[in-house]
């Protein structure tokens, strides 16, 4: 998972924090995705649905929020998670397969949704711990599927 270069507390750290942020999107704990992330101006994402563009603090949490309040049944998968850390920086890499049921709030119907996106987080280190500085999802296209 990781180099023997890196401290194995930074590395369980992070692992940690990766962990808690999908564990807190299944129980809509927006506060501590929130306390997650790096809330200065210099954060950004860039998400694996809309909007398609680079997102800033406010703007990504909105999101993220809205899609975890949009889906029911949701299950995620982390596979191949590899942490480099550099000093106060440090950046994780994985493979995301998310799933659930997305409800139509107009006609109340759910559409199974499974995705399976390639993830991206630079990290940076402060004295309350490790936050996320930068997001990016990037979803995998289905192999045979239109």
């Amino acid at each position: 998972m990781t180099s023997s270069l890196n401290s194995a507390n930074d590395v369980d750290q992070i692992t940690q924090l990766i962990t808690t942020l999908f564990e807190a999107g299944k129980r809509r704990d927006f506060a501590l995705i929130a306390g997650l992330h790096s809330d200065d101006d210099r954060f950004s994402k860039f998400d694996d649905s809309p909007p398609y563009r680079k997102q800033n603090y406010g703007e990504a949490l909105m999101h993220e929020e809205a899609a975890f309040a949009g889906i029911s049944d949701y299950h995620y998968a982390i596979q191949d998670l590899k942490i480099e850390v550099f000093g106060e920086t440090a950046l994780a890499t994985f493979y995301l397969k998310y799933g659930g049921v997305v409800v139509d709030s107009y006609s109340f119907r759910g559409q199974s949704v499974e995705v399976e996106s390639r993830v991206s987080m630079v990290l940076r280190k402060k004295p309350q711990g490790w936050v996320i500085f930068h997001e990016h999802f990037s979803r995998i296209p289905s192999v045979g599927k239109d």
